[in-house]
C-alpha cells in the first residue's frame, strides 16, 4: 500500500503513459505486492477493486500537486 500511495503521489509515468494507464499500473502493482505479502485473497481483491473503482479522483488530485 505504501508503494501504491507513492506511485499515486508522484504520478509515476503519468506524462508518458497518460492518466488511465499510469493509474492502472499503480493499482496492479498494489495487487501484485499485496498478493505476495497477504494470503487473504478476498481482502486483496476487495482493496484492488476499491482503488480501481474509486481511486481515479484521488489519483488525479495527488498527481497534480
Amino acid at each position: 500500500s505504501i508503494i501504491h500511495d507513492w506511485l499515486y503521489d508522484v504520478g509515476y509515468k503519468k506524462e508518458v503513459w497518460g492518466i488511465k494507464k499510469a493509474k492502472m499500473f499503480a493499482d496492479r502493482e498494489m495487487f501484485i505486492l499485496s498478493s505476495n505479502l497477504n494470503r487473504n485473497k478476498f481482502d486483496n481483491r476487495l482493496r484492488y477493486w476499491a482503488v480501481c473503482l474509486f481511486g481515479r479522483s484521488v489519483y488525479e488530485q495527488t498527481s497534480e500537486q
